[in-house]
């Protein structure tokens, strides 16, 4: 039997504020992590007018997800709500160091080609975290 059939349910996991205040996190990560790749991407293509080198952040976005495999362990260890607080940090820090880097006159496409792998990176630690944590919010509540 899932957590699902145990649970009693969508209503009775929709009462679950632990839960939400995890789905709802994960629904605005998700939109701005969205936002952010077509974003980056659009930038790229603005700063260089080639699509050389936006085919180059995409493969370079591409790397860091295809070894997403070995995070799992990695988090399985550490403590799920740090690894959240920090990858959201992180993830927070890098964004606005565009804006800064473009206020200061410094964005070029090598600082994006440095900083998308970076991001994508420790983005993916925040999936296999959130899916632990997952089960634990209901646990903590029943």
């Amino acid at each position: 039997m899932g957590l699902y059939e145990r649970a009693g349910g969508y209503r009775e996991l929709l009462r679950n504020a632990t839960f939400l205040r995890l789905f709802g996190g994960r629904v605005i990560t998700d939109t701005g992590d969205s936002l952010y790749f077509v974003a980056t991407m659009w930038l790229v293509w603005e700063l260089t007018n080639s699509t050389f080198y936006t085919g180059l952040a995409v493969a370079l976005v591409q790397i860091p997800t295809a070894l997403n495999f070995l995070v799992g362990p990695l988090v399985d260890r550490w403590e799920l709500r740090r690894v959240l607080v920090a990858t959201q940090v992180l993830n927070g820090v890098g964004v606005l160091v565009v804006p800064a880097a473009a206020a200061l006159g410094h964005l070029s496409i090598w600082l994006l080609v440095v900083l998308v792998p970076l991001l994508t990176f420790v983005n993916g630690f925040v999936y296999p975290a959130q899916n632990a944590a997952l089960p634990e919010s209901w646990r903590r509540r029943n």
